[in-house]
């Protein structure tokens, strides 16, 4: 996942930061699944992001069935 970033970082404009375990979208907060999100948000920061992020996190109830 990092490669990708790498090669598509210095032309992004804007992320969506979520988890999830990589079968669907699960809209988790970053932390809570699979996804290397430091690791992907440390590439941006590498070309100089200056682009906006929005944490797309709230599907933890639709997930796990709980709150």
């Amino acid at each position: 996942m990092q490669e990708q970033t790498r090669i598509i970082a210095p032309v992004t404009k804007h992320v969506h930061i979520t988890d999830n375990f990589g079968w669907h979208d699960a809209h988790l907060a970053p932390g809570m699944a699979s996804v290397p999100i430091q690791e992907v948000l440390a590439e941006f920061e590498k070309v100089g992001f200056a682009g906006t992020a929005v944490d797309e996190a709230g599907g933890f109830i639709s997930e796990f069935k709980t709150s």
